[in-house]
């Protein structure tokens, strides 16, 4: 199991073990650079003194018998050396400096000397009369200081890191809090409780998880009330139909002649129908999943799947004398599940067609305007009263003039959540020739 706390502070570790190592070549390539100047400097500056001391017997003697008498009294000026030549030959030297020439040509440059040890060395020439002056210094000097400079510039920094590291340790722990106060909100919940997760005081970076966590609480419940419900309808809707065919059962089962057994039997079979149309009915109704539907949308010509849905219906149009006429034109595209679509059409035809009288008509028109596709389907049944245009889409509602025929009272509920799947909308409204019905169905741009 990873743990985001190891790995950022890992990451973070890294980072400033990675910046402290850059701040560490650049302080020791500045110290370098810096001695470098400093002590070049020096030696210039010693070289310049020499030539204007050293320069005359009375000097050069005194400065001969001087470093006859001097011990070392530094360590550092074993590492220190000079000469001075006069017309090509040396008059005076340090005791450390060789017996040739520390340098070939004047100003800087870098020699190995005593046994291959790397100096640098400063050389000069005077006029006249005509003196050349070299001093000299072990490399190793430089290198001692500008490493005890960089060692003491890092330092404090190297005793820091640790507490930075620390610090960091902490802060992380802090800010994946609410990550755990969620997961300890959520473990305590009982399987029931599927309200959101509360998202005051959440930090921006956690806020993406609570939204996605709430969205899936959102569709649980919604899952879950849908399959109560649909247990609900289930059992309130199917306990009529099922008493009615245990009663024609018992009936056929007790019937003393043949045609009163046989009418039994017929009365069994129409409630059976009833029975799997009402099974029908709830199970599309029940399966409708918002996310489910947006996920398998595409671009579909709304004009054909008509055309294609009043086919199937031609033989129960044709059954009843009913004709079904749908409007020509270009085609008419529409955003959506075909397979919903087609259902919703179906549903709406299907209601024309059981409310509409024989020798009547459906009509049906698609039209495209500047607020999207609408779908009318217009038929000369007994219309709908605008006192029960309200209740028309509730579940097992049936209005007044659709007592006496045969339905479920689901088909307009099915229709309404398609529309509501597809951002569209769904109304009744009283035909221009003052009956029958007209429902409109509007798609969205």
């Amino acid at each position: 199991m990873h743990s985001i706390r190891v790995r950022l502070l890992a990451r973070l570790s890294l980072l400033f073990l990675l910046l402290w190592a850059a701040v560490t070549i650049a302080t020791y390539l500045e110290s370098r650079h810096e001695v470098e100047e400093l002590f070049d400097a020096q030696l210039a500056q010693a070289a310049a003194v020499l030539a204007w001391f050293g320069t005359s017997e009375d000097q050069i003697a005194l400065l001969e018998n001087r470093l006859q008498k001097d011990i070392y009294g530094h360590p550092y000026e074993k590492k220190v050396a000079f000469q001075i030549w006069r017309n090509g030959t040396l008059v005076l030297r340090s005791a450390n400096a060789p017996q040739i020439p520390m340098a070939d040509a004047d100003g800087y440059s870098s020699r190995h000397i005593d046994n291959g040890i790397p100096w640098r060395v400063f050389a000069m020439t005077t006029d006249a009369p005509h003196y050349r002056i070299f001093v000299g210094e072990r490399d190793d000097i430089r290198e001692e200081l500008v490493n005890e400079i960089t060692v003491s510039s890092l330092y404090p920094l190297s005793l820091v890191l640790p507490l930075i590291i620390l610090a960091v340790w902490f802060g992380l722990g802090r800010g994946l809090a609410p990550l755990r106060r969620i997961a300890v909100e959520v473990e305590k919940r009982s399987s029931h409780n599927l309200e959101p997760v509360v998202t005051t005081d959440i930090p921006q970076e956690v806020l993406p998880l609570t939204n996605a966590l709430n969205h899936l609480f959102m569709r649980v419940r919604d899952a879950f009330q849908r399959e109560r419900r649909f247990t609900a309808d289930a059992a309130h809707e199917l306990r009529t139909p099922l008493a009615s065919i245990k009663t024609q059962a018992q009936v056929a089962i007790q019937a003393a002649d043949s045609a009163q057994r046989r009418h039994a039997l017929e009365q069994i079979v129409v409630g059976v129908d009833r029975t799997t149309h009402l099974v029908e009915q709830l199970l599309t109704l029940a399966r409708f999943d918002p996310d489910e539907a947006i996920a398998s949308s595409e671009d579909i010509d709304l004009r054909t799947l008509v055309g294609e849905t009043i086919a199937t219906l031609d033989p129960q149009a044709m059954g009843k004398q009913l004709r079904i006429d749908l409007d020509e034109g270009p085609p008419a595209p529409v955003h959506g599940k075909p397979g919903a679509l087609a259902i919703l059409v179906r549903n709406l035809i299907d209601n024309a067609l059981r409310y509409t009288p024989a020798g009547g008509e459906v009509h049906v028109v698609i039209e495209i305007g500047d607020h999207g596709t609408q779908l009318s389907i217009t038929d000369t049944g007994p219309g709908i009263d605008e006192a029960e245009r309200e209740r028309i889409f509730e579940r097992f509602y049936r209005g007044s003039a659709t007592q006496h025929t045969a339905g479920s009272g689901l088909g307009l509920s099915i229709v309404q959540r398609i529309a509501e799947l597809h951002g569209a909308s769904v109304r009744f409204v009283t035909p221009t020739k003052g009956h029958g019905t007209r429902v409109e169905v509007v798609f969205p741009r």
